[in-house]
This record gives C-alpha cells, sequence and structure tokens, in this order.
C-alpha cells in the first residue's frame, strides 16, 4: 500500500476510514483510505487547504454513516432470518432451482425442526401436465410428500441440517403449491 509522506493523518473515532494529508509545491493532496483497503479510495489534488478539509470531513462523515448502515442491514438480515426459521414448520416442502442451460429442481420436506435448526430430507418430485409446455424437453414438476429419495443401497438419503435457507446450487425456497418449471436435455 502506497501511502504519501504525510504532514497529517485523519481518522475519526469508531471510522473504519483515514485520510493522509500533504503538500507538494504548495499544492494541496489527500489520499484517502476505506477500511482495510490497499488500494486508495481517492487520491486528489486540491486548489486550497480549505476545499481539501470540507472533502475529507465529508469522506469521513460518509464512511462513519456507512458503517453504521452496514450494521442495521446486518442486524435486519438477521432479523429476517430468525422470522424466517420461525415460519419452517415440519411437513413444509422446498426446492432450490439451479442449472446452466436447464432449470434442474431438487425438492426437499422438512422432518423435525430444533430451535432455530431445521432438517430436511430430499424428496421425489414428478411432471405434471399443466398444458402450457409444448417442449419434450421441458415441463413442470410438483413434490411427492414422504417419498423420499433412497441411495444406491435403497436405504433413504439422510437428513440435512440447516441454520440458513442456502442449499448445494441455490437457495432454499418454501414452496408454494403450484407446480414449477424445469427442463433438461437429452
Amino acid at each position: 500500500m502506497w501511502i504519501p509522506k504525510a504532514e497529517g493523518v485523519i481518522v475519526r473515532e469508531n471510522s473504519e476510514a483515514v485520510a493522509y494529508l500533504h503538500q507538494v509545491n504548495g499544492v494541496c493532496y489527500a489520499v484517502m483510505f476505506r477500511g482495510r483497503a490497499q488500494k486508495p479510495s481517492h487520491n486528489y489534488r486540491f486548489q486550497s487547504e480549505d476545499h481539501r478539509e470540507k472533502f475529507v470531513s465529508k469522506f469521513l462523515d460518509d464512511a462513519l454513516s456507512l458503517k453504521a448502515k452496514k450494521a442495521e442491514w446486518k442486524n435486519e438480515a438477521a432479523e429476517k432470518l430468525r422470522a424466517s426459521l420461525d415460519s419452517v414448520q415440519v411437513g413444509d416442502i422446498m426446492y432450490t432451482s439451479w442449472g446452466y442451460d436447464q432449470t434442474n429442481i431438487d425438492w426437499f420436506q422438512v422432518t423435525r425442526k430444533e430451535g432455530k435448526r431445521f432438517f430436511i430430507k430430499p424428496i421425489c418430485g414428478k411432471l405434471v401436465d399443466n398444458g402450457q409446455t409444448q417442449n419434450s424437453m421441458s415441463g413442470y414438476t410438483v413434490p411427492e410428500p414422504g417419498a423420499f429419495m433412497l441411495d444406491r443401497e435403497g436405504k433413504e438419503k439422510p437428513e440435512i441440517e440447516k441454520r440458513t435457507f442456502t442449499h448445494g446450487h441455490g437457495h432454499l425456497r418454501a414452496w408454494e403449491g403450484k407446480p414449477v418449471y424445469v427442463s433438461w436435455y437429452a
């Protein structure tokens, strides 16, 4: 990280930003960094010390307000996750949609819940005809609750413990009772 020979360093309390001030031949400069960045956010030349002071002050204020907003966003996301986890019930059907050049659907059923954790097992899905598909390589699928998938030895696949709504290739979504689009290639 390049830092000039600074005549002054400005850091605000509780901020993750810093400004290094220097002058070359009477011209004011400021090099400003945010967080742990190795590359400066700003490396500017200013017309006057007053202009530099105003700019640096705004930069540090904005960095402080961004830090507060990030904390707020993090708390909101955690609250949404808690609310979502509270809404999960045993027997709920969830799915993931994933794929490149095709749409794969993996179905899951919630088999038990312990506190903020829930357990899912993969279940089978079946194709349904809803009259919308005119292609032999796509269709709509619905889950078959209770039809747990089997491994190669013919045993039910084990439960998967979840604390979040991510799984494998995507995000677990609650099934809304409508057929879900699926496609495949031969």
